[in-house]
């Protein structure tokens, strides 16, 4: 009865049910958001502390079967940071899922088979939406390769600061764009002296590469630069990232002209609405 769901959207069990409808389905608008989740480590505390541990964990992670079956859709699988759309983003496809390379380099950090490991390392999140059926998809992932960890539900409105006081040895974690630069990621999340930086990251060099291109005019050099940065977070893994945000919503076809972006936020088109018509 209404032109367009501009409110919460349907819920993760509803979307089966409007992918299953004849009408409904042609009415289901989806976008990525310029947002990213992640699982971050706390590289003070161990085996965090161990980057192959990191990479395995990243290889450990089945990010398509986390958005199909625990999102319903709501999401894109997420290889690298920063999401499709703006400046800074990189097709990496290194740790795709392989649960026999998450092994071999759980034995090539001294933990074969996960012996070794510290029993249940703490996994904490904020207790809201689905972030607790997230959490339990990843901790099955995770062991499937021999690494237990014990499920530590928070309280959402104080869980970001916990983490910025303390945080957990891996957590829950996410981005979304404050404006669409590599700098509100690069610089605010993992520069070392960030107050966003809540896994202690430090590397010297990735520290250099983010500060020359904050200051850098040529946009084609600060790119290289970001791309460098983004290469060395490859390696180092002081997140595993899950998958970029997706929104969906209802429009009815007689909805026009309405183009969305990344930085929509819960109302599509809301940056075009001029363009948009009805009838």
């Amino acid at each position: 009865e209404i032109d367009t769901d501009g409110g919460v959207g349907p819920s993760a069990a509803d979307i089966k049910a409007i992918q299953g409808d004849a009408t409904l389905s042609k009415e289901m608008l989806q976008w990525t958001e310029l947002g990213t989740f992640y699982l971050e480590y706390n590289l003070q505390k161990k085996p965090f502390d161990n980057v192959k541990v990191r990479q395995a964990i990243s290889y450990a992670t089945d990010r398509q079967g986390l958005v199909d079956k625990v999102l319903a859709g709501q999401g894109q699988v997420a290889p690298s940071l920063i999401p499709p759309g703006m400046p800074g983003h990189v097709d990496n496809n290194t740790y795709t899922y392989d649960a026999n390379k998450a092994k071999q380099l759980l034995s090539d950090a001294g933990f074969p088979g996960g012996k070794g490991l510290p029993q249940n390392i703490q996994a904490s999140y904020n207790n809201l939406g689905t972030w607790p059926q997230v959490m339990q998809f990843i901790q099955a992932n995770l062991q499937a390769v021999g690494i237990s960890i014990q499920l530590d539900p928070r309280e959402s409105k104080t869980y970001f600061n916990e983490m910025r006081q303390d945080a957990s040895p891996m957590f829950r974690a996410g981005w979304s764009s404050d404006y669409p630069d590599p700098d509100d990621w690069f610089r605010i999340l993992f520069q070392s002296q960030s107050s966003q930086n809540y896994g202690h990251y430090n590397n010297a060099q990735y520290d250099q590469l983010v500060k020359q291109a904050a200051t850098e005019p040529d946009q084609t050099k600060r790119l290289a630069l970001y791309k460098q940065a983004d290469d060395i977070l490859e390696t180092d893994q002081p997140v595993t990232t899950w998958y970029w945000s997706k929104r969906i919503r209802l429009v009815k076809p007689t909805v026009k002209g309405m183009v969305t972006t990344g930085q929509d936020g819960g109302l599509p088109g809301k940056f075009f609405l001029k363009d948009i018509t009805i009838g």
